[in-house]
């Protein structure tokens, strides 16, 4: 049994004429992680910071870097994910470089018809973070 709860099983990234970033693939969720006994015994369900966490996972892979989301303008849950709904997500990212220091993405969790997650933020490069905010 893995012990990660979630594991990315592909990924793909294209670059669009704008030279923005599209990730895009998909998250097989391990419904047997020890998280899920305490969220919640008896009905499972995927934590939202779990979420969030995937999409930075997924977003430090195809970056081959370390960053940490430093601002979240809109975090939306319009569904719980539980085991009986899916095991498998998609998720979709694009990523806007802005004109500061980082990137801008939006992104998504989504299995077919139903959205889990809708996130718009910014991810800096976790040293210039931790200089930030260790000075």
């Amino acid at each position: 049994m893995a012990k990660e709860i979630f594991i990315i099983t592909d990924l793909s990234k294209t670059t669009d004429i704008k030279e923005n970033l599209h990730i895009r693939g998909h998250l097989k969720i391990n419904w047997t992680h020890d998280i899920f006994s305490g969220h919640f015994p008896d009905n499972p369900v995927l934590p939202g910071v779990v979420q969030v966490q995937m999409i930075t996972e997924v977003f430090n892979k195809t970056m081959n870097d370390d960053f940490i989301l430093a601002r979240a303008s809109s975090i939306k849950y319009p569904n719980m994910v539980v085991p009986k709904i899916c095991d498998t997500l998609t998720f979709d990212i694009h990523v806007i470089k802005p004109k500061t220091s980082g990137f801008g993405i939006n992104a998504t969790l989504v299995h077919e018809n139903l959205t889990f997650l809708k996130l718009k933020g910014h991810f800096v490069p976790a040293d210039d973070f931790k200089n930030l905010h260790n000075s």
